[in-house]
């Protein structure tokens, strides 16, 4: 009778579903191979209207599964004729939604101009929802959140907003700006958004749930024949 209860415990165990666990990264951020990128294309501006990545063949690579997202930026700053860059600050994760994942940062304009709120918006036009769990929480903290791609054709824009009513509205960085320019001496704007793939490598073949339910009945039945057996 022990041995029978110790079958049936057994067979709960694996009958019970497993808790799915967190995304696992094993590279990254570049890209897992060429055949990613080939027609790979962009348009637009980053600071004026967006800017759209469109890569055609995402899930070409030999990966388990293809994330992307943010890996080197700086906040929106000035760069003056001597290429210095003043009145930056690092964009930072601010908030995530189904397609969209929101930083933040200032910039403080010289010339009595004040400090503007600033924003930049990576948004999955197609092929990918937004992922955060511990694993994305690990990376750095300007970071924070990745894009689970889920077509083989994915697109994304990304986009560089200034508020000057700290965040209720917003405008493109590069028109407004343009407002303010007389009184800056010629300076330009000066952002560095870089985005890239990270993924998880093939990984060795797990057991479905339903291949677990019938070792856990194989196993039931063969502690039973055997208790009968000994009857």
């Amino acid at each position: 009778m022990k041995n029978t209860s110790k079958l049936l415990l057994l067979a709960t165990f694996l009958l019970t579903p497993m808790a799915q666990a967190s995304i696992v990264i094993d590279g990254g951020p570049a890209y897992p191979g060429s055949a990613d990128i080939v027609g790979a294309t962009h348009t637009g501006s980053l600071s004026n209207g967006g800017q759209t990545y469109t890569y055609p063949n995402i899930g070409s690579s030999a990966v388990e599964n293809l994330y992307f997202g943010l890996y080197d930026v700086a906040g929106l700053g000035l760069s003056a004729d001597d290429n210095t860059v003043t009145g930056a600050e690092q964009f930072t994760w601010y908030a995530s939604t189904g397609s969209t994942i929101e930083y933040r940062g200032h910039i403080y304009v010289p010339g009595n101009n004040g400090t503007y709120m600033t924003r930049l918006l990576l948004t999955a036009v197609s092929g990918a929802t937004v992922v955060t769990d511990s694993t994305t929480l690990g990376l750095a903290d300007n970071v924070h959140s990745l894009f689970d791609i889920t077509d083989s054709s994915f697109s994304v824009t990304r986009e560089v907003d200034i508020s000057s009513d700290g965040g209720t509205t917003w405008q493109n960085a590069m028109p407004f700006y343009d407002n303010l320019l007389y009184k800056n001496n010629g300076a330009s704007l000066y952002t560095n958004v870089s985005t890239g793939f990270y993924w998880q490598n093939q990984s060795a073949s797990v057991p479905e749930p339903a291949s677990l339910s019938l070792i856990g009945l194989g196993l039931l039945g063969l502690g039973l024949g055997r208790r009968v057996k000994k009857g």
